[in-house]
């Protein structure tokens, strides 16, 4: 403990519950400090910021989440023949879609 207080953890439920606290805090705090600047987006910021009542599995999903988008960034910044791929397989699924629906598995 570094500082700061820390609520009584009295079960293994409420040590879990805090640790993923902390890891959607640490892992959300860059998208929290985009949206606390934009007024359209400062609701949604404070509502990141507060988790508490929050499932601790949707917690998770929302940290999984931005954790594979920021990882599929990180293979089109060093591959971008990757997102050439993509875009490739995009217009192929268009040439063959007669209703003008587009699904692509890349």
């Amino acid at each position: 403990r570094m500082g700061g207080t820390y609520p009584q953890l009295e079960n293994e439920e409420d040590v879990v519950r805090e640790a993923m606290r902390c890891v959607h805090r640490r892992a959300l705090e860059g998208v929290f400090a985009w949206a606390e600047r934009f007024e359209d987006t400062l609701e949604t910021a404070m509502e990141l910021a507060d988790r508490s009542r929050v499932d601790i599995g949707q917690m998770y999903a929302e940290v999984l989440v931005l954790r594979m988008m920021e990882s599929l960034a990180e293979h089109i910044l060093h591959a971008p023949e990757r997102l050439h791929q993509i875009y490739f397989e995009v217009l192929e699924a268009a040439k063959e879609d007669t209703e003008r629906k587009c699904h692509v598995d890349a």
